[in-house]
């Protein structure tokens, strides 16, 4: 039966309008969707995953059978009403809608088939086990069942890339902390000059085109920009140091001295594109604001000497590299000088993004005798495990644990930011009965060991379960379970009195600071005695009221005997002080 409920559970996932002010398309039932052993069952199997920031949509059929026959249990089972009563854990920013808006279904009465949309756009990456809770009314062997469960359906939405005009992202949204990496994507040709500016929004900053992971380690708004600037190269200004008389032999050179220099500059192709003016007269000079643009590497500048007559004399030349700065040059040949190169800026672009850490949900588990709770009672869901399996029902802050194992809990805020809390290991108390037609003292047969303590003392060889035949005394056993607990159990009395059909009740035995005696005023003008184990009156007092407490905080630890008696009643209860 429980495998037939989680094959419930899982078709009518899709049956939940839980966001009412859902907006999706509505969807169409794809009448093929049948299933051979039976059992509902929902097509397609599984759903695409779901991307940060890019829009979802997804369609589900699913089919319910009326009649379903469970080979686990043999049984046919009448499938009569499913409700859906609850649902946790969706991904932030999806949203459900069915095609029937009612969440209750009827499959006897012809409701076999229905079918939902899953869309939105998911804010937050991650693996998300939504946890659908329902009742389910069947009718087996003409009873009616009523029965709940819970059934985890998981839905994953992976990181979503993110980018601008400038850069890409590979992360926009986390919880409690992000690493974020970045790259720049724009950037100049061959032979241009790119720097990128980042500022990470955090207190950091880079110049890298691929800078390092970006951690950000508190919840916020991250606003990241860079700024991405594309230079030419640019020939600013050129000095001519000295020519050592390279020219001569033209008229003009016996009229004038000691020369008239000019250069040329030639690209990477040894075309010329661009001529400077003529100094007069002069072996050294220079020339400001020459600005020319160099779009690679391979740059020359030959000088010359201007003739009037002759040809211009080559005084030599030399490369210019493609960097920013002074840079010396000496032809060989006795001409030699510096040229200063810089950058003209033609593009210049900042872009921004917005990176969103959401709050992580903080809480801390508590153990308290056999509630365990949570700190913070303020969160939108809560998950609560046994021994890492769910725990049908339980989505409260807090919970009353009724068997051993290790508890823990995952919790999310409206954010849909999960945190799982560490385990507490819960040991139950162990529980002595009395068959007494069986005349035999029991515990559950689920411990790992046990020791059987007769009036305090440990019985030799009482190391099963239970003991037969019981003699008059005070019982108790101490277990070992599974996970490591070992407990000491409730006492048990044989006194040829069922500790049912006493008149008066001693709590807790055993007791360790105080003990409670109720019932007493079924013994009017009555006394009540205590004797301990070596039969000394340890106290004595009349009774007075129906109900008494005494303080055990400076009694010895042992086996103490009370007796109550009036006229025409007395009544021995054996306890014991740890």
């Amino acid at each position: 039966m429980k495998h037939l409920l989680q094959t419930i559970l899982f078709v009518l996932l899709m049956g939940i309008s839980f966001y009412t002010i859902a907006q999706c398309p509505t969807c169409s039932i794809d009448s093929t969707c049948v299933s051979t052993d039976g059992f509902p069952t929902i097509c397609p199997a599984t759903l695409p995953n779901a991307m940060v920031g890019e829009y979802y949509e997804g369609f589900l059929t699913f089919y319910m059978p009326p009649v379903i026959n469970d080979p686990g249990s043999g049984l046919t089972v009448d499938l009569l009403q499913i409700t859906i009563t609850s649902v946790n854990g969706l991904p932030f920013g999806i949203e459900y809608t069915v095609n029937d808006a009612d969440n209750i279904f009827y499959p006897t009465q012809g409701e076999l088939y229905g079918c939902a949309t899953l869309c939105g756009i998911p804010i937050l990456p991650g693996t998300y086990d939504v946890v659908i809770s329902v009742e389910a009314i069947v009718s087996a062997l003409g009873s009616e069942i009523t029965q709940y469960d819970s059934f985890i359906y998981t839905i994953v939405v992976d990181p979503g890339a993110g980018g601008t005009s400038t850069f890409s992202y590979d992360n926009a949204a986390g919880c409690g902390s992000l690493d974020v990496q970045y790259q720049a994507t724009v950037a100049g040709q061959p032979g241009q000059w790119t720097t990128h500016t980042w500022d990470f929004g955090n207190g950091t900053s880079s110049y890298d085109s691929l800078p390092a992971v970006v951690h950000y380690d508190a919840a916020g708004v991250y606003t990241c920009s860079l700024t991405t600037v594309i230079s030419n190269f640019q020939l600013n200004d050129v000095t001519l140091s000295g020519v050592s008389g390279n020219w001569g032999g033209d008229v003009d050179d016996f009229f004038s001295s000691p020369g008239d220099p000019y250069f040329t500059v030639q690209d990477a192709n040894g075309n010329v594109v661009y001529t400077s003016t003529t100094l007069s007269n002069v072996s050294s000079g220079s020339w400001s604001g020459v600005n020319v643009a160099m779009t690679s590497q391979g740059y020359s500048i030959t000088f010359w000497d201007a003739d009037d007559v002759s040809a211009d004399d080559d005084l030599g030349t030399i490369i210019i590299n493609a960097a920013v700065g002074s840079q010396n040059f000496d032809a060989g040949n006795g001409t030699y000088g510096n040229v200063m190169v810089g950058l003209d800026e033609i593009t210049n672009i900042t872009s921004t993004a917005d990176i969103q850490v959401f709050e992580s949900p903080q809480t801390s588990i508590v153990l308290n005798d056999n509630v365990i709770s949570l700190s913070n009672d303020t969160l939108s869901n809560y998950f609560w495990y046994q021994n890492g399996a769910l725990i049908t029902g339980e989505n409260g802050s807090a919970l009353t644990a009724s068997s051993s194992g290790y508890y823990h809990a995952v919790v999310s805020n409206l954010y849909g930011c999960n945190y799982e809390t560490d385990s507490v290991l819960y040991c139950a108390p162990a529980q002595i009965t009395f068959n007494n037609i069986q005349q035999q003292l029991s515990v559950e047969d689920v411990y790992q060991s046990y020791q059987w303590f007769y009036n305090g003392i440990a019985l030799a060889g009482a190391t099963t379960y239970y003991i037969i035949n019981p003699t008059d005394g005070v019982y108790a056993v101490e277990v070992t379970n599974e996970f490591g607990c070992t407990l000491m159990s409730n006492t048990w009395l044989i006194n040829g009195v069922g500790e049912m059909e006493r008149e008066c009740k001693v709590f807790p035995n055993p007791a360790i600071d105080r003990v409670m005696i109720q019932g007493l005023a079924q013994y009017p003008n009555g006394e009540l005695i205590i004797y301990d184990v070596l039969g000394q009156v340890v106290f004595k007092d009349k009774i007075t009221a129906d109900q008494l407490s005494i303080d055990l905080s400076t009694w010895s630890s042992g086996v103490y005997q009370m007796v109550v008696k009036s006229d025409h009643h007395t009544q021995r209860i054996e306890w014991m002080k740890r």
